[in-house]
């Protein structure tokens, strides 16, 4: 049920899916049983997910990963501009 939740059900998070699925085994399971449901989505989530465009592939999370760093990068050189600029040209009153 949560395979096709994850791939034809795109209202339902992945994540929500696989947590679903992992409580309702910890019920009825052994905890190992429990832990191989888990890994078994998540592997699924990853290979089958990319796939079908639910789940970031590698290239995709790498891109992604490098767009975070050059932005933090960027904020922090700006924000460290604002503050050595903050004094000047501001009204007294404030």
């Amino acid at each position: 049920v949560s395979m096709y939740e994850i791939l034809y059900m795109p209202d339902i998070p992945p994540a929500a899916a696989i947590n679903e699925a992992v409580e309702l085994s910890k019920y009825y399971e052994e905890p190992e049983t429990t832990s191989f449901i888990n890994g078994i989505l998540g592997k699924f989530l990853r290979t089958e997910g990319a796939a079908f465009g639910i789940y970031p592939t590698s290239n995709q999370r790498d891109e992604t990963s490098k767009k975070v760093e050059a932005s933090q990068e960027y904020v922090s050189t700006d924000h460290d501009a604002l503050i050595n600029t903050a004094g000047e040209g501001t009204p007294s009153s404030l």
